[in-house]
């Protein structure tokens, strides 16, 4: 027998049914539906588990109803299974899209409906339930519902949800209907835009309804009050306004106007009675003006609207000026809507009178009482704003603020500037300076509480009084900005400085760094204090170590540390102290000598100074001057050697070099050879060798002081030397006179002329510019560029030849100036044949031929 028997079961379709039951003991049973065996199918399956009979069956139909009996044999339970389905809905997909109809019709809108048990139908509409009452019915059986709509109307028009329920679930479906009717009446007022004699101008607005069809036409229609005829003014336009012609004057009319759309023409729109007759006069005079902001060339004048404005919109107002006594003139080109007016043009110190009138339609009114008399003149009114006022940079204690002048003063110097702050707790703005204004366009502000949260604005002030304030765009927190050190050695201090004994030494840094770092000056990893000779200076963020009087003992590695609580950094410089006795630049150079020379050339030689100024010689300047001169020129002034051989000498001159050693503090003393050196080829060992002694000290002697060039024991002619003495003189800002004397020596000919040339400073030597020929013994060199540099130089010419060029000393530049004036020495020596007669003598004297 069965301890658990089957029970009745309630499914929905298309669910699993599972049928269980229990045997007291284990024995065959067999299943019926509705007394007809059931055998196992892909959709059923019979189970044994035990004692327990199980019967399932997939995806329930309706078919599947029924009474089911599991029989052991001895004994039988039966269950009951009832099978549930979900209802659904079938309509016209044409009530889905949606159905239209003309208002008046009769509406059926049906649907099929399904489900087990029997669902029911619920119809709404705008949130509502739709029940069988007035224009509306409802028609329900086991199968469909119909909603019946008699007479619709414009409001029938919307979205119907019909939802069918039961156990088993529900379905909702919408259906659309519109119901088209004629338009409703245009929105009124009917508004009377322009109205004459003659004519009128009217508008409305458009229907709140348009049927459901656009409107596609205003029929507009007027009538005489007292007639009952309408008549048509205008039709087949969608315009909202409309012009009424052919009035007659006086009559009183009522206009009309209907919209049309597919369906038909809807309801009207009735006006007021208007008389054809002009609605409006010219507008009344304004009220009497008033002056404000008065400067030296403009003034603000204002007044009222006039009492009334004649019936027609006041399109604007003309304003008049004139000075006290004189001739009324407009300002204003055209109408000024506004009730105030910016009169410029103005002349200072003049006093005006203004008056204004008011336009509409009808034409202008007349003037209104004239203003009282304004002088222009320059007024004073507070200032302007602060321009641009910003946080530079801010602590836990103070906030640095900045900004600019404002762009107007109010016609009087700003005097100063006030700060106010607002905590962010506080709706008060708090004076901080409040004894005294601030100068200039930075101030900081001190006693900031920290952690809080500040705004600040700034106002400027003159003589009138405090101006608007202008607010800074950011607030700030009062705390600490936290930045790691930098320090920043400065240009003249990086890598290593250099200093002489009883200079000051000062070693600059600029250091950055938030919360200001401390600073610690040390010397060779020893740390420096202020004393005698030590300052210490530590102004953020320029920092500075100062040692007075240095000494050989302060020479080292000086180091600066910046620490706070961001971190720290750290540079050094190295600094050295020259001590020595005596001056700081080098002492003379020692044994300066002079060799292999010739008429052209010489060989100088020397050694290094024994006192080099505590420094090492870096070079050398060689300078050379001739014995008639004052004036020494540069040969060579970066030598680095101590031997340089000299050329282009002129022969037959004498000249005098000196030497000097230049170190890093300057030029030295200068040494010179003492005696002047003789520019002359050695005399020839034969002749020497075959005069006696006598002869060659008196040949020596004549050669040396009566400056015989050279020594020729037969006549012959030749080149003439070089000209004695080139100068410049008389130089004007376009030329530049140069003089000379004749050479020691013609070269046996008479000299016929001299040869100048001129070049460009800078240009190489193969641009020497020939100049002129001339027998004079001076020249005026024209077409000198000026501002421009000019080397110059003389030859000597003779019927054989051209002597060497000598260079005038120096550069000139062209441009006016004092000029100075040359003398010349006459030369002192006997004519060459003279000697050489009185040389050829003295030979066959001495050597007994």
């Amino acid at each position: 027998y069965f301890i658990v028997k089957l029970q009745d079961y309630t499914a929905v379709e298309k669910d699993e049914v599972v049928l269980d039951c229990e045997l007291s003991k284990d024995v065959p049973v067999k299943w019926f539906k509705d007394e007809k065996e059931i055998k196992a199918s892909k959709m059923v399956t019979i189970k044994t588990e035990g004692k327990r009979r199980l019967l399932s069956i997939k995806k329930v139909e309706s078919k599947d109803k029924g009474d089911y009996v599991c029989d052991c044999g001895t004994d039988k339970t039966m269950s009951n299974v009832n099978i549930e389905v979900p209802p659904t809905i079938e309509v016209d997909v044409k009530l889905i899209e949606g159905l239209i109809v003309k208002a008046g019709s009769k509406i059926k809108l049906p649907a099929i409906i399904r489900g087990i048990p029997v669902p029911t139908a619920k119809w709404v509409m705008d949130g509502s339930e739709i029940k069988t009452e007035g224009n509306y019915s409802i028609d329900s059986d086991n199968f469909s519902t119909v909603l019946n709509i008699k007479d619709c109307t414009r409001k029938d028009t919307g979205e119907y949800l019909l939802t069918v329920a039961n156990p088993a679930g529900s379905k909702t479906v919408a259906l659309h209907l519109t119901v088209l009717d004629v338009p409703s009446p245009p929105v009124g007022p009917i508004n009377i835009l322009e109205i004459t004699p003659d004519h009128m101008v009217i508008n409305w607005r458009p229907p709140k309804d348009d049927g459901g069809s656009p409107v596609m036409n205003y029929i507009v229609e007027k009538r005489e009050s007292k007639k009952e005829t309408w008549g048509v003014v205008s039709s087949g336009s969608t315009s909202t306004k409309v012009k009424i012609p052919r009035l007659q004057k006086g009559c009183e009319y009522i206009m009309r106007v209907r919209a049309e759309n597919k369906i038909g023409i809807g309801e009207p729109l009735e006006s007021q009675p208007t008389v054809a007759k002009h609605m409006f006069d010219p507008p009344a005079p304004p009220g009497k003006p008033v002056a404000s902001d008065i400067t030296e060339n403009a003034v603000t004048v204002s007044w009222t609207m006039p009492k009334s404005d004649g019936g027609s919109p006041i399109s604007g107002y003309i304003v008049e000026r004139r000075e006290i006594s004189g001739k009324w003139i407009r300002v204003n080109k055209t109408p000024v809507l506004d009730l105030r007016y910016r009169a410029h043009g103005l002349f200072e110190g003049n006093t005006y009178e203004f008056r204004i009138f008011a336009e509409n339609m009808a034409g202008i009114s007349k003037p209104s009482p004239v203003s009282d008399p304004v002088r222009a003149s320059r007024p004073i009114t507070p200032p302007g704003p602060p321009v641009n006022p910003k946080l530079k940079d801010w602590s836990k204690q103070s906030a640095d603020l900045v900004w600019t002048k404002p762009n107007r003063d109010g016609g009087s110097p700003v005097l100063g500037y006030i700060i106010e702050c607002q905590k962010s707790t506080s709706v008060q703005w708090d004076r901080i300076n409040k004894d005294d204004l601030i100068k200039q366009c930075a101030f900081r502000v001190p006693g900031l509480i920290e952690g809080t949260e500040y705004r600040f604005r700034v106002r400027a002030a003159n003589v009138y009084g405090e101006g608007e304030p202008r607010e800074l765009p950011e607030s700030v927190i009062a705390k600490d900005i936290l930045q790691p050190p930098e320090i920043n050695l400065d240009v003249t201090c990086r890598d290593s400085m250099t200093f002489r004994v009883g200079q000051t030494i000062a070693v600059t840094a600029r250091v950055k760094g938030r919360p200001d770092p401390d600073i610690t000056w040390s010397k060779d990893a020893r740390v420096l204090t202020s004393d005698k000779r030590t300052e210490i200076n530590n102004n953020y963020p320029l920092v500075e170590l100062i040692v007075k009087e240095a000494t050989r003992a302060d020479h080292g590695k000086y180091s600066i540390v910046a620490k706070n609580s961001s971190g720290q950094a750290q540079a050094a410089v190295v600094v050295n102290v020259l001590d020595r006795p005596g001056p700081y630049t080098p002492g003379p150079v020692a044994d300066l000598g002079v060799a292999d020379i010739t008429k052209m050339s010489c060989q100088l030689s020397w050694s290094p100074p024994e006192n080099d100024g505590g420094s090492s010689v870096t070079h050398y300047i060689l300078e050379k001057r001739e014995a008639d001169r004052k004036t020494w020129a540069t040969v060579i002034a970066d030598l680095k050697k101590t031997s340089f051989s000299v050329a282009n000498l002129v022969p037959g001159s004498e000249y005098y070099f000196r030497v000097t050693a230049v170190n890093e503090y300057g030029s030295g003393v200068p040494k010179d050879t003492g005696s002047a050196i003789l520019a002359t080829n050695p005399i020839s060992k034969f002749i020497l060798f075959a005069l006696n002694l006598k002869l060659k000290n008196i040949i020596i002697f004549i050669t040396k002081y009566l400056q015989i060039p050279n020594i020729y024991l037969f006549t012959t002619k030749g080149e003439p030397d070089p000209p004695k003495k080139v100068d410049v003189m008389d130089i004007t800002k376009n030329s530049a006179t140069v003089a000379w004397e004749p050479p020691l020596r013609d070269g046996g000919a008479k000299i016929d002329g001299y040869i100048i040339d001129y070049i460009e400073d800078g240009q190489p030597d193969e641009h020497w510019t020939p100049y002129s020929v001339v027998k004079d013994l001076s020249i005026v060199v024209v077409g000198l560029k000026e501002g421009k540099k000019y080397k110059f130089r003389v030859a000597a010419r003779n019927p054989v030849g051209s002597s060497l060029p000598r260079e005038v000393e120096g550069v000139f530049e062209i441009k006016e100036q004092l000029s100075k004036s040359l003398s010349f020495s006459v030369p002192v020596c006997s004519s060459h044949a003279l000697f050489l007669f009185y040389l050829c003598f003295l030979c066959s004297f001495f050597s007994g031929t």
